[in-house]
């Protein structure tokens, strides 16, 4: 009986020290980022946020968006744990149709969970003459 608790003991410490020791953690604070109602003329800019929450350092090694009316601007600087980085993100509508869109960004991370998608949502207006 001793023998079992021991062998009980030492995988529940050893549980303990593996589930501890996680690496870079990538989780977004904003997975949909609203840009409002806009003219296709005037490029609208918004920020998506994230946190390592890991035991080490965060690195983005690459963010992608849907088309080429979306811009991105992020750190390649490792972001240490429980810190809070940003992703730029711009989209410009100067010709694409009015109405609703939703374009989805991807970030690619050294994280485990290894890419993560955001999206970016918006309406532009009808816009009479420029």
């Amino acid at each position: 009986m001793r023998f079992i608790l021991s062998i009980a003991t030492a995988i529940a410490l050893s549980s303990a020290f593996i589930a501890k020791a996680e690496g870079p953690r990538l989780q977004l604070l904003d997975k949909e980022l609203d840009l409002g109602s806009f003219s296709k003329f005037n490029p609208k800019s918004g920020t998506i946020r994230y946190k390592n929450v890991g035991d080490s350092a965060l690195v983005i090694l690459r963010v992608t968006a849907d088309c080429g009316c979306t811009g991105v601007r992020y750190s390649r600087e490792p972001l240490p744990p429980d810190s809070i980085g940003e992703i730029r993100v711009t989209f410009d509508g100067n010709g694409r149709p009015e109405g609703k869109f939703r374009k989805m960004i991807r970030i690619r991370s050294n994280s485990d969970n290894g890419t993560e998608a955001a999206f970016i949502t918006g309406h532009i207006k009808r816009s009479l003459v420029r």
